[in-house]
């Protein structure tokens, strides 16, 4: 069983990967939107936090948006 945290929250990410085995970090652009943030700074930042060696999946676009 994989232990993944479905946000993109960091201050949520930070606490839960300093108290939880996780293997990950994942995220769609309906969290992401949440954050007010950057796309690119926003995973590079929850990927500084879990670490390079654990797992960041990150949906980058709604399949029914318009451009």
């Amino acid at each position: 069983m994989l232990l993944v945290i479905d946000s993109a929250n960091i201050e949520s990410i930070q606490e839960l990967n300093e108290c939880f085995p996780v293997d990950g970090v994942t995220t769609n652009p309906t969290i992401i939107t949440k954050e007010k943030k950057p796309l690119l700074p926003l995973l590079k930042e929850i990927q500084s936090i879990i670490g390079k060696e654990r797992m960041l999946f990150g949906e980058p676009l709604h399949l029914n948006q318009r451009f």
